[in-house]
């Protein structure tokens, strides 16, 4: 008698009816691999055929196997084991037509049914941002997807999303779609696109970098905005405000600023996006933010404008047992000190008003009751804000005022008076500069083609020397003499110049977290922090070298514990400039030599791993059994995986730059890497975010860096929680 059994893929549903057991198996195949039927007998098979709701696939007997012409090259019986009761069929490169029912029909003996469905899984998300909109997208899937958005925080709003499907010549579906987002959101966005039995998420994440700057009043300013990459769009927002857009080499400028900024057009597409600010205003104080896109990639960097009008010239005078100290005009507002020459047993009596004008300048104003006059006794006032000031003393012409200045910019050292000036000289420590009288200028040979007089308003008591490209040589004290009907006048300016922290660069080996920076004057200080902060002392060692140019270059090393999820972040300062940078890192790799990139965290294992080049190029696949395949294209590159996955490259060269992505799947999450291994001179750099489990692709840029990261996890559509 033949009894024929039937069997159920996860559900085993045996019953006996007119003599035979029935067993059926549901199961699911990807598309292009390889799939093998069940049919698994406990007794001897003699006799066997396989066959599909279309034709004939193979039938078995003592005198071996014979095989239908239409499935001759893709299918196989395990012949050495059909004795032993497996009579399994190996199915090779699935397609969608190859979705259907199966039946075995063995002689003992029993037969099988087996209902195949084919899946081509979401295998690869694409998102990214341009302006307010969102792109989420994937290509070659099966059955039919569905996409949803979701964001962190969650949104009380509906999310305007247009998507679209279509069916290629293949039968598999690409599938994308748009979000319209809020100007400004902050909000992270999330795309998950899921199948019958499958599911991935991206995420759309932006981390936030920041250079605080100051800006003098009415004077030109660059708001700096700079990357390593080709830059393809950008914009320059203020408050949600459009400065000025980039796309493509087309640049569109509001109306409100059109006369006032404008980019660097020849050098965009070499990464610089600084923006050039006109005739600075006290209203142009506040946040800018740019937005770049490169590389398939989106970043916002911001810029803290303050902007300084400095004290520029004080009037002190006495009336009776009152002097009067005042300034005006000054940005922001200012703060006042007097000054003895000896110390007072008794309180000095004063009384200062500050008043802020239209234009929100401020001028202030102080009066001090003094006693009897004492001929030994000198009174000074002085005047700061946050950047400079100014002194003034009483019956003593001299005034000083400090004045910062940048390397290799532009700078006005200050010298006005409310009256007429005829005559006016400008020197330093070290030599003589200008001298000025009725038959016109004079320049001394060392500074003739670095400095400018404002001759048109020296009448008008405007004697202030404009300095062009600021050297660390001009560091110190100038001295400006006028005459002023017959009397002499002398103003100190005290010339302090800064190379300020431009560029970071911070990456991790090991346990070892090495940030540093170089071009810096004075001289920086370097300090660590985590988030969350750490209750134990962070190790770290630092070193500051000069270089012949006198600017400083510094560097530390932090140790960090093994396994630790904090946020490292070193800051750079000087005395006059503060610049912040997180989460960064790049490993170096000289030309031709070895360069490993990291996977994930070595906490994470998974049980299959796949190393893709460009997105769609399969560098290598590993399982859990550690049984690797490297394609033959790369077989020459790849030296060496490590057990948390991380892939050693050799012999790189400029053919291997490009997006590198790491696929490494468990039975419910699967961890995409993607990074950016790109040429800087005679290095490659391969740039990842310092957190766990989610790497990404950064890009450095002024005083800041650009983070935006991808994660994507897939589990069983059963076990989704939303």
């Amino acid at each position: 008698m033949i009894r024929t059994r039937r069997f159920l893929f996860l559900l085993f549903l045996p019953f006996v009816w007119a003599g035979y057991e029935v067993s059926e198996t549901n199961m699911s195949c990807v598309l292009n691999q390889d799939c093998i039927l069940p049919c698994r007998f406990r007794n001897e098979i003699t006799d066997m055929d396989w066959e599909s709701e279309k034709s004939p696939i193979v039938s078995y007997n003592h005198r071996g196997s014979s095989y239908s012409e239409s499935f001759r090259s893709r299918a196989s019986l395990f012949e050495d084991q059909i004795s032993r009761g497996n009579g399994d069929l190996l199915l090779r490169g699935v397609k969608v037509d190859d979705e259907g029912r199966y039946e075995c029909t063995a002689k003992i003996k029993g037969s099988y049914y087996s209902d195949l469905t084919v899946e081509a899984p979401v295998s690869d998300i694409r998102i990214h941002q341009d302006g307010n909109r969102i792109t989420c997208s994937s290509e070659g899937i099966y059955p039919q997807p569905e996409l949803t958005w979701s964001t962190e925080p969650p949104s009380n709003t509906t999310l305007q999303n247009r998507t679209t499907v279509h069916q290629t010549e293949e039968k598999l579906y690409d599938i994308s779609s748009s979000l319209t987002v809020p100007d400004g959101s902050d909000r992270i966005y999330s795309c998950t696109i899921r199948t019958r039995r499958n599911q991935r998420r991206a995420t759309l994440t932006r981390a936030e970098s920041e250079t605080n700057m100051s800006c003098v009043l009415n004077q030109d300013c660059i708001l700096p905005c700079r990357f390593r990459n080709r830059v393809t769009n950008m914009t320059w927002e203020r408050e949600k405000s459009l400065i000025v857009s980039y796309d493509q080499g087309n640049i569109r400028y509001s109306e409100s600023f059109r006369s006032r900024a404008s980019l660097f057009e020849d050098q965009i597409s070499r990464g610089n996006g600084d923006l050039l600010l006109r005739g600075v205003k006290v209203d142009d104080e506040g946040t800018y933010w740019c937005h770049v896109f490169t590389t398939g990639i989106y970043y916002r960097h911001s810029v803290v404008l303050a902007v300084e009008a400095p004290v520029s010239t004080i009037n002190i005078y006495q009336d009776e047992n009152r002097i009067i100290c005042s300034s005006e005009g000054i940005y922001p507002q200012p703060e006042l000190w007097w000054q003895l020459r000896f110390s007072s047993n008794t309180a000095l009596q004063n009384r200062t008003t500050v008043h802020q004008t239209e234009e929100k300048l401020y001028d202030i104003s102080s009066s001090l009751t003094v006693p009897d006059e004492d001929p030994r006794q000198f009174y000074g006032c002085m005047i700061r804000t946050r950047k400079s000031w100014r002194t003034a003393s009483l019956n003593n012409p001299d005034t000083e005022t400090s004045m910062p200045c940048v390397i290799n910019q532009d700078c006005i050292l200050p010298c006005q008076f409310k009256n007429g000036v005829t005559d006016i000289t400008w020197e330093s420590k070290k030599s003589p500069i200008v001298s000025y009288d009725h038959r016109g200028s004079s320049y001394s040979e060392s500074f003739r083609s670095r400095v400018s007089l404002f001759e048109d308003q020296i009448s008008r008591g405007n004697g202030d020397l404009l300095l062009r490209g600021v050297k660390e040589d001009d560091e110190g004290t100038y001295r400006c003499t006028a005459k002023i009907n017959g009397v002499y006048f002398r103003h100190y300016v005290e010339l302090p110049v800064e190379a300020p922290v431009s560029t970071f660069r911070i990456h991790q080996d090991g346990n070892r977290i090495t940030c540093s920076s170089e071009g810096i004057y004075p001289q920086p200080e370097l300090t660590w922090s985590t988030e969350p902060p750490s209750n134990t002392t962070l190790q770290n060692r630092t070193t500051v070298h000069q270089t012949e140019e006198k600017l400083y270059d510094i560097s530390s090393s932090l140790t960090v514990p093994d396994g630790s999820d904090r946020i490292y972040s070193c800051t750079i300062r000087t005395q006059l400039t503060f610049a912040g940078t997180k989460w960064w890192r790049a490993t170096l790799a000289e030309p031709g030599a070895e360069v490993t990139i990291c996977c994930t965290s070595s906490d994470y294992y998974g049980t299959s791993l796949v190393w893709r080049f460009n997105h769609h190029q399969i560098i290598l696949t590993k399982t859990d059994r550690n049984i690797s395949n490297i394609s033959e294209e790369w077989r020459k590159h790849v030296r060496n995986v490590s057990a948390s996955g991380s892939l050693t490259l050799q012999d790189v060269t400029s053919d291997q730059e490009g997006v590198y992505s790491c696929e490494l799947s468990g039975d419910e999450e699967t961890i995409i890497t993607h990074l950016y291994l790109r040429r800087t001179g005679e290095n490659l750099v391969v740039p990842e975010l310092i957190r766990r489990t989610v790497v990404c692709v950064v890009i450095a840029a002024a005083a800041a860096g650009f983070i935006m990261f991808y994660k994507k996890k897939m589990e069983e559509s059963e076990a989704l929680q939303l």
